[in-house]
């Protein structure tokens, strides 16, 4: 499995098998702008994690003292799931 993150026209992460399907998947389920204009680049396992932990807006660390860890297990265990595609999505989409 290996993960996408796409920059522009807007941001999304998409796990997918290869390059050619996270494209598949961005056209089809994010924006069908031309191909040529999407910028992305395959990122890391721990990058993806990374992605998933800054997307998160509100934290309650106040109220658990490891939610880093929390959050990090939440997003390891997404990511580990066999289920292709989007992960995260620009929240101007939304």
């Amino acid at each position: 499995m290996k993960f996408y993150e796409f920059e522009a026209p807007y941001y999304a992460l998409i796990k997918a098998s290869n390059e050619k399907e996270a494209i598949k998947k961005y056209t089809t389920e994010v924006c069908e702008d031309d191909k040529d204009e999407i910028e992305f680049h395959q990122i890391t396992f721990e990058e993806a994690i990374e992605e998933i932990k800054s997307s998160i807006d509100c934290s309650p660390q106040d109220f658990f003292e490891n939610w880093d860890s929390l959050v990090a297990d939440k997003a390891k265990e997404l990511l580990r799931k066999d289920s292709l595609g989007v992960v995260l999505v620009d929240s101007s989409l939304l």
